[in-house]
């Protein structure tokens, strides 16, 4: 299937209101849609970029078995194919490119189709967004 990457728009949830009323122009990024990971990765120039709240820090593994910690990032608002959601995200200073992971998928009932591999609606329901609540 090879790398899925999706178009998203990103601000600063502080920013909600400005970027309504279009005073903030929210950041376009091409994103890395990684199903194996879970959380949100961000490099740290977007971070910067939309003055979000970095507090905390949490411990990570990556993909080759290594372990460090990472500052978190809050107030993050992400926007793809109509549909948003507010995350925190992990700060990660060697990323060029976002990383969107289970928690956004989950969030926003987008997931990736294997045979276009492109990111779509959820079609369990029929491609609308439905929370299933357990």
């Amino acid at each position: 299937m090879g790398k899925v990457m999706a178009k998203v728009r990103m601000w600063n949830y502080s920013e909600e209101e400005k970027v309504k009323r279009g005073e903030v122009e929210p950041l376009e990024v091409e994103a890395l849609v990684d199903t194996g990971s879970m959380s949100v990765v961000l490099p740290t120039w977007i971070v910067e970029r939309l003055g979000l709240l970095v507090d905390g820090e949490v411990p990570v593994v990556f993909a080759d078995g290594h372990k460090a910690r990472r500052d978190l990032a809050w107030g993050l608002r992400i926007e793809t194919l109509g549909r948003s959601t507010e995350l925190r995200a992990i700060v990660e200073p060697g990323r060029d490119t976002p990383l969107l992971g289970q928690l956004f998928l989950e969030d926003t009932c987008l997931l990736v189709d294997c045979k276009s591999g492109k990111l779509v609606p959820d079609p369990a329901y029929g491609g609308e967004e439905v929370h299933e609540v357990i």
